[in-house]
Formats: C-alpha cells, sequence, structure tokens
C-alpha cells in the first residue's frame, strides 16, 4: 500500500519537487480512496475533516436546496485539492457535497495531520497554497 500511495503522490502536483524522505513522512498519513460515478465522497452538513487530492477522474461538488434540486457548483478535475480551506478554516459542517463525477482516485489526509505537516515542510505549504481550482470548472 505505501509503494501505491507514493505513486500517486508523484501523480499530483501538491507533491512535486518534494524530497523522497518529506514524500515518506506526507505519505505515512495518506489513504487512498476510489468512487465509482456517482458516489458520495463527501455527504452535505457534515464537517469536512480531510483534504482530498484527485489523482484520477473529477468530482462534482453540488449544493441542494430545500426542495431537494441540485445544483453543481464546481467540477475539480485530475491534480487539484478540495477542502483544505473549507474544511480546514470552517468547525462547522460544510452544506455541500462532493461526489464523483467519473471514477476517480483520490488520496485523503486529515486536516490536523495537514496542519502539523505544512508547518514541518515549506515546499508541500506552498504547494498546497497554489490556487487548487486552476483547472476546475465554476458554475454560477
Amino acid at each position: 500500500m505505501k509503494t501505491e500511495i507514493l505513486r500517486l503522490m508523484r501523480m499530483h502536483d501538491c507533491f512535486e519537487g518534494l524530497e523522497e524522505e518529506v514524500l515518506d513522512k506526507i505519505g505515512e498519513h495518506m489513504e487512498v480512496e476510489r468512487y465509482k460515478q456517482g458516489e458520495c465522497i463527501h455527504q452535505p452538513n457534515t464537517l469536512l475533516k480531510y483534504i482530498y487530492f484527485v489523482v484520477q477522474g473529477s468530482v462534482q461538488v453540488i449544493r441542494r436546496d430545500f426542495q431537494g434540486n441540485e445544483k453543481v457548483l464546481l467540477v475539480i478535475s485530475r491534480n487539484n485539492q478540495f477542502g483544505a480551506i473549507a474544511g480546514g478554516v470552517l468547525s462547522e459542517e460544510f452544506p455541500e457535497g462532493a461526489f464523483a463525477r467519473t471514477n476517480c482516485t483520490l488520496l485523503k489526509l486529515e486536516h490536523e495531520t495537514a496542519l502539523t505537516l505544512t508547518l514541518k515542510h515549506t515546499k508541500f505549504r506552498l504547494n498546497l497554497l497554489v490556487p487548487p481550482y486552476e483547472t476546475s470548472t465554476k458554475f454560477k
């Protein structure tokens, strides 16, 4: 599993330029998750406790209104991440849900662990600060 995590980390820009030792340290805390199209990654109105790095496929962020109508707010594609800012800052439930738009492979890192790691590894912190939705599609 560790070999797979490191291989997937090397495929994502947030880990670009990190030394092998740093990749190993971060990789110790990562989990791989795979979702089929339509599966829920993050339930609406729940705490967002993780940063998700999209390695393969795409994810859509959806908001449901009181009548149950869904609106796609954002499509997050390969090489982007979500949850770093929203989950790290908010201690409240996150109203939007995240669902696999296509079959996808994600790396998952818990927020508190990520905060500790970014304080120890400057390059990782700077990589996370790059606008996460450069190649994402926003919907109005």
